[in-house]
């Protein structure tokens, strides 16, 4: 993935907007600021980091003759080292505490975009480290808040492992069963299944 603040020259607004192509997808949405929008583009590639000075090189290659507005917004795109780019890694920690320090966020469970839930599961997280550390000194709250929260991170951090690969469909098959499919699940009557199936529901006490 790779992304960048742009102007919004397009009329975007506060829409989140998608288009996506077999192996790759741009997105627009709103920064809050007046007039600018983040170009976010996901893309299947192989391993391995992309130096700062070749970043937007490989966007333009990868995204070469892509339609809707993606030959704007490259070229409205910064210099190469303010693009940030990296792979959707998936990492797993055996352990989230040692001695005094204990990690929250992306740190221990790093959902990963794919997720939509890494900024939550850290405020959540914080919230239930806090609430631990107030009950008990800080080898029983670390303790006791990893076994509370592992088990939720675990379960989103498999779900974002299943829906990775259905993210950015790589053929023209994937892509219309995407669409088709994005037709019923983005109802209002599908909102319960889908906070469920991606473990959306809070995990603090009401």
């Amino acid at each position: 993935m790779a992304c960048f603040p742009v102007p919004d020259r397009y009329g975007a607004g506060r829409v989140r907007t998608h288009y996506t192509e077999p192996g790759r997808q741009v997105v627009t949405y709103g920064t809050g600021r007046p007039d600018e929008l983040i170009a976010l583009f996901l893309f299947r590639d192989g391993p391995g980091p992309v130096p700062r000075a070749e970043r937007l090189d490989r966007l333009r290659d990868v995204f070469a003759g892509a339609g809707w507005i993606t030959p704007r917004l490259l070229a409205d795109a910064p210099e190469p080292n303010e693009i940030f780019m990296d792979a959707m890694t998936q990492i797993e920690l055996p352990a989230w505490h040692r001695d005094r320090v204990a990690l929250i966020g992306d740190a221990c469970g790093c959902l990963t975009l794919v997720s939509a839930q890494g900024v939550s599961m850290a405020m959540a997280g914080a919230y239930v480290l806090a609430e631990e550390l107030a009950a008990a000194d800080h080898r029983t709250a670390f303790a006791r808040y990893e076994r509370r929260l592992r088990p939720e991170v675990v379960r989103r951090q498999r779900n974002a492992r299943l829906f990775a690969g259905a993210l950015v469909p790589a053929t023209r098959t994937g892509l219309a069963a995407q669409n088709l499919m994005s037709r019923f699940v983005m109802r209002d009557a599908f909102a319960p299944l889908l906070r469920r199936r991606f473990g959306a529901d809070s995990i603090l006490p009401a």
